[in-house]
């Protein structure tokens, strides 16, 4: 009998509080099972901070073959509580769930007795409540890129802005 077996289990939602989500798709074709993985394009994902920088959550794997150059995905891995503990480039058992990002994390520092790197993540993993779908999240990561940086303005230039000395620009805000 060939089709798709759908397994229920515990993942834990942002505020890890356990719900019962589909976590896991398996495809039986021929009598042999396979796990199954999402298409990067058709998920829609919680917007997380890892580490300080934007990312995308899910609690599904992500077909590596469907993620174009330039991002980067990693599989955090849950311990005995069910949280997630670390990030890693792939992770076979207690998938806690994936991360989407457009900068690559160094994992030069940290790597397990056997040679597979992770990095901890100790509350560096914050759900902003937010939805994204991937395209979202790289229209907006670009419009960031492309945004010029901001930068102090000389007093010389800051005065052709706010035609005041120096004394009252400082009482209107001006650095």
């Amino acid at each position: 009998m060939n089709g798709l077996i759908i397994f229920q289990t515990f993942a834990y939602s942002h505020s890890f509080e356990p719900m019962i989500v589909v976590l896991c798709l398996v495809e039986k074709t021929n009598g042999r099972m396979k796990k199954m993985s999402l298409n990067i394009y058709d998920e829609h994902y919680e917007f997380v901070e890892l580490f300080g920088k934007p990312a995308l959550f899910s609690n599904a794997r992500i077909d590596r073959e469907t993620v174009p150059d330039g991002v980067y995905v990693y599989d955090l891995r849950h311990g005995d509580s069910g949280r997630p503990l670390t990030v890693e480039p792939f992770v076979g058992v207690n998938h806690a769930g994936t991360v989407i990002m457009t900068e690559p994390l160094d994992f030069s520092k940290q790597e397990k007795k056997n040679g597979d790197k992770y990095l901890n993540i100790r509350n560096r993993l914050n759900f902003l409540g937010e939805c994204r779908t991937f395209e979202e999240f790289m229209e907006e990561t670009a419009a960031q890129l492309n945004s010029p940086e901001p930068r102090a303005i000389p007093d010389e230039e800051a005065a052709l802005f706010d035609g005041h000395d120096e004394a009252q620009g400082m009482t209107m805000g001006r650095m």
